[in-house]
Formats: structure tokens, C-alpha cells, sequence
């Protein structure tokens, strides 16, 4: 995406909704080159090789340990996560499962805080 806002900026939301849709909706990893290529045919676009290096930039490798931090203290390696709270009670919601259905998030959040409701005034 920093290749895309730097060289194409006005083809930056439309790429960014591809890309979502190929990771969470189509379930392509986005994890090599190959992975990029109907996009990249799709958009126009030409970035350089060194876009899709391995290796991890300084700047990358200090915002993976933050997110692996992150990852750690909720227990989870979903990303990006949804994480409430209600009082001092945390409730994770794996957004994953409602991809297809986004509304149906509302549903899972409010069966949550119903539980957390229902063990309080059960102790």
C-alpha cells in the first residue's frame, strides 16, 4: 500500500478494497508476488521487485514486535481484531467469522455482554 499512495495515489482505496476482499473474503494469503498478480493486472499497476522482498524493512520489523506484543496479551492472532470492553470484563470477537455477514457482529457482541450481564448477577 505505500508503494501504491506513493507512485498511484488516486488508485489507493480501490486497491486497498481488492486486496481486502482477496485476504478475508477470497482467502488468498497475499503472502508472495503471485498472490498479487490479478491486482496488480486489474489496477495497472508496476511496482518494482523490491516491493515483494522477504526481508522486513527496520521500521516493519518494530511495528511486527508490536503487533506479536499485542497478539500475546489478548491471545490471539487475528488480525485486525475486534476487542470491547464492559466494565472490567474484555470481549474478543473474531471478526473473521462474519466477513460475509457484518452485521451479524452486532449479534455476537450483544450475546456477549448479555453473558458478562448474567455472571454478574449470578455471583
Amino acid at each position: 500500500m505505500a508503494w501504491v499512495e506513493g507512485k498511484q495515489a488516486d488508485k489507493q482505496l480501490a486497491v486497498l478494497n481488492a486486496l481486502q476482499r482477496a485476504h478475508f473474503i477470497e482467502g488468498n494469503p497475499l503472502s508472495n508476488k503471485h498472490d498479487f498478480n490479478e491486482i496488480v493486472e486489474k489496477f495497472k499497476l508496476s511496482p518494482s521487485n523490491k516491493v515483494f522482498k522477504d526481508e522486513l524493512s527496520m521500521d516493519a520489523e518494530y511495528v511486527q514486535e508490536g503487533i506479536e506484543e499485542t497478539q500475546q496479551i489478548i491471545g490471539t492472532t487475528g488480525f485486525p481484531v475486534l476487542v470491547m470492553t464492559v466494565n472490567d470484563n474484555a470481549i474478543f470477537i473474531d471478526h473473521s467469522q462474519y466477513l460475509s455477514s457484518p452485521h451479524a457482529v452486532v449479534a455476537a457482541v450483544e450475546k456477549e455482554i448479555a453473558a458478562i450481564k448474567l455472571a454478574k448477577s449470578e455471583s
